[in-house]
């Protein structure tokens, strides 16, 4: 029953074999139901295994996947320039640390919204 236990926890944990060496989880709380979903048996409460995960310290869990396509909902402004970006040569959005950031990390965006300020 661990390793189906290690194989629902490893979606949700980074590292299954902890939760168990930590003693966080006893092998014999962990049952199947009849549709195949691992649960945490403690009295009589069943917790589906991800559920129960969420319990654990954060530095223990996963991130969420992200869901969606990642895309900002609005439209670019400049055809080159990703939309939602502020522009830091722009007057009402000015940053002369966001410029020299940009100018060490990312030239090509740095040029690219320098000009898209000037016009």
């Amino acid at each position: 029953m661990i390793t189906h236990a290690n194989t629902a926890l490893a979606d949700v944990v980074h590292d299954p074999s902890i939760v168990f060496k930590a003693q966080l989880l006893n092998p014999n709380q962990i049952e199947r139901e009849a549709d195949g979903t691992v649960v945490v048996v403690n009295g009589y409460e069943r917790k589906p295994i991800s559920e129960w995960a969420k319990t654990l310290p954060s530095y223990m869990q996963k991130a969420p996947k992200p869901q969606g396509s990642g895309a900002p909902a609005g439209r670019s402004v400049g055809g080159d320039i990703p939309a939602g970006t502020k522009n830091p040569f722009a007057k009402d959005t000015y940053n002369l640390t966001e410029q020299s950031r940009l100018f060490r990390t990312d030239r090509d965006m740095y040029e690219r919204l320098k000009a898209a300020a000037n016009r």
